[in-house]
């Protein structure tokens, strides 16, 4: 014989546990309904945001889907952006050593942004560049002349990059989005 499956909730109706008649009984003084197997499947693996009300399970409000997927549709486009400014680029030196050098997230030693520094050093002109010295992607020095920083940053610019500014700009359409389809359509590139 199968057992029994309860869901036991709080005053406002949030489910807050599962308990089950053979394994696990309901504690005295615990609010809960006994609900079907395939109930209790769909509330574990299913979409969040079941509750209680009336005494009567009751699926996630549309509220909460919409959310929930917003939630969802903002942590991939992170994660789409973290990927996209990892792009490596395979850059030759005028003295011939050929390294691979990130774009973006690539901090120098001192913890700077690569590109963005690489990008103010190069606007302020050759007599900044004093180093001669720019760090691959493994954090080793290689000699590099100021003719070579500019032409690493336009290898660098020439990778199809979205801007931080793009990505702040998709969140906000997603926030903005009021229907579940219109959340799924924002992508970060296309």
């Amino acid at each position: 014989m199968q057992s029994s499956k309860y869901a036991a909730y709080d005053e406002t109706g949030t489910i807050i546990g599962f308990y089950d008649s053979k394994d696990s009984p309901v504690p005295a003084g615990v609010k809960a309904i006994k609900i079907t197997h395939a109930e209790w499947e769909q509330t574990i693996h299913g979409e969040q945001g079941w509750t209680v009300m009336n005494g009567k399970l009751t699926p996630p409000s549309l509220e909460h889907k919409l959310k929930c997927a917003k939630s969802r549709q903002v942590a991939s486009l992170r994660r789409e952006y973290r990927q996209h400014m990892n792009v490596e680029v395979e850059f030759t030196t005028s003295y011939g050593v050929t390294a691979l050098y990130r774009f973006g997230t690539t901090r120098t030693p001192s913890g700077a942004n690569a590109h963005d520094l690489l990008k103010s050093i190069v606007q302020q002109g050759s007599s900044c560049w004093t180093n001669g010295h720019w760090f691959d992607r493994d954090n080793t020095p290689r000699v590099f002349s100021f003719e070579d920083l500019v032409r690493l940053l336009d290898s660098l610019d020439g990778v199809h990059i979205q801007s931080e500014h793009h990505l702040t700009s998709k969140i906000v359409e997603v926030h903005a989005a009021t229907t579940l389809e219109d959340v799924e359509k924002v992508k970060l590139i296309g």
